[in-house]
């Protein structure tokens, strides 16, 4: 039976770079979202008809070409 020689710190770096790793994910996660709720919140507050931006659905239009109603 033959045992490899393992590094010291191995698994404590892995289990570092996994908390990291979740970290990170959870935030790249939270920004689209973020974006979303700003968007929203911009038409609202200007009365912006986007083209379905935030909608879910996909557009054929620029979204930085939007038309505001006076």
């Amino acid at each position: 039976f033959n045992i490899p020689n393992l590094r010291v710190g191995t698994l404590d770096s892995l289990l570092a770079l996994d908390d990291d790793l979740l970290k990170a994910n959870s935030f790249i996660e939270g920004v689209p979202h973020k974006i979303r709720r700003q968007i929203e919140e911009l038409e609202r507050v200007s009365r912006v008809v986007s083209s379905s931006l935030t909608s879910g659905t996909p557009s054929s239009r620029n979204p930085a070409a939007l038309v505001f109603i006076s």
